[in-house]
């Protein structure tokens, strides 16, 4: 018998893997090293569907919606009491003769049945209510009431603030013009204002320290599904902390030498990042481009139910302000041309991540932050990109995104 045959006939068995047993479907997991906590051992159902109609799950304390500004972000003030539904109108008969003037685009017998049956046949509808009526008045009524709002919205403090964690800053970006020669850091610089960020870091050693931190996984794993006996197991995926990806970063980190004379439990933070510019209201142009940050350590089931309130924002992008073309008229005398606000957005982007992408960032991802966890132990929690999601259009002003996350990786270059 050969050598190549004797081979043939053994088994191999990989003694350096864990395996849990299988439940009640079948599934089971394969861990390289052992996590210290498991977090599905009691959850059910429950724990990861939301719906309006559903009762609120028992033992799972209701997380309050300003967690996702910071630990001491602060709700905006209510009104001291409850105003009537026909605010900013005199009485209720002029509101809804108000309303049905302002969604009528057009004179049809369709809203003249409108105007029949939800103003004047309304049993509210009383005709003492129109004694001095004035349309035009009441038209600037309206204007008026959205233009003291909006003043009162501006000038109010905002629910977060620096104990949160929050930074407000602005970002200075040099800007060319045609025929107009000179080295970048003697070009013109313009100053965006307004932006308002937290430092990754923070953010995830906040997130391990909250009461959420119980349900994360902290260990990356294979799950398996026999489907039948005599069958081959199948993987499955779904997760990010079941995907080869977080496989890769454990695996990466476990070759890490240890920080000297410790000896903390080390562990990944899967970072997730989205964004996506917002429309704010139905009329005018309102807009919110926030960048929201979440960690794949979370089951997906988790921090897609509205009430986890699970996504933490990180940073609202600033725009560049209209400003801008008068300020680029006085540097160069003429209008700038489309392609420099093209360059400016791609500038915004590229200068924004420069910021968040900070020495604390990059010292966190080579030498891990200790950090008390939600369930009282000290770990080392490593910083580890693990995805960012944008829109479409959004791709272009991120294309980049890539290489800045590989400085973090080379702090050298």
């Amino acid at each position: 018998m050969t050598s190549s045959e004797d081979d043939s006939d053994i088994i191999r068995i990989d003694l350096t893997v864990r395996s849990t047993r299988a439940n009640d479907f079948g599934l089971y997991r394969i861990y390289k090293k052992l996590p210290t906590i498991d977090p599905d051992e009691e959850t059910d159902v429950d724990a990861l569907a939301d719906s309006p109609g559903f009762l609120p799950a028992a033992g799972y304390d209701e997380r309050p919606p300003t967690v996702v500004f910071g630990k001491t972000a602060t709700c905006l003030p209510s009104p001291a009491s409850p105003t009537p539904f026909y605010e900013p109108y005199a009485n209720s008969s002029i509101f809804r003769l108000m309303e049905y003037h302002h969604d009528a685009s057009s004179k049809t017998i369709t809203g003249l049945q409108t105007l029949v049956d939800n103003v004047i046949m309304h049993p509210d509808f009383e005709q003492d209510h129109f004694a001095g009526f004035n349309a035009a008045a009441e038209i600037h009524r309206l204007d008026d009431y959205i233009s003291a709002q909006d003043h009162t919205a501006s000038s109010s403090s905002l629910p977060w603030s620096a104990a949160s964690g929050w930074h407000v800053g602005s970002i200075r970006i040099p800007v060319p013009c045609t025929r107009h020669k000179c080295p970048e850091n003697e070009a013109p610089v313009y100053e965006v204002p307004n932006f308002w960020y937290r430092k990754i870091v923070e953010v995830v050693k906040e997130a391990f320290q909250g009461e959420q931190s119980l349900d994360y996984h902290l260990r990356a794993h294979k799950m398996l599904w026999v489907r039948r006996e005599n069958e081959l197991p199948m993987r499955c995926w779904g997760e990010a902390y079941t995907s080869n990806r977080a496989l890769e970063m454990d695996a990466e980190l476990e070759e890490l030498d240890r920080e000297p004379g410790c000896v903390l439990d080390r562990c990944a933070a899967w970072i997730m990042l989205f964004s996506d510019s917002t429309h704010l209201t139905n009329f005018g142009n309102a807009s919110m481009w926030p960048i929201y940050l979440s960690l794949g350590n979370l089951s997906k089931y988790t921090r897609g139910k509205p009430s986890t309130f699970s996504q933490h924002h990180l940073a609202y992008i600033p725009t560049i302000p209209d400003s801008f073309n008068d300020w680029y008229r006085d540097q160069y005398g003429i209008k700038p041309p489309n392609y420099i606000h093209t360059y400016m957005k791609r500038e915004l982007m590229q200068r924004l991540w420069d910021i968040l992408l900070d020495d604390d960032l990059v010292a966190a991802h080579q030498h891990g932050v200790v950090t008390t966890c939600g369930d009282t132990i000290l770990r080392r929690t490593y910083p580890r990109f693990f995805a960012y999601s944008t829109d479409y259009l959004e791709k272009y002003v991120d294309v980049d995104f890539h290489n800045l996350s590989y400085v973090v990786d080379n702090p050298a270059l």
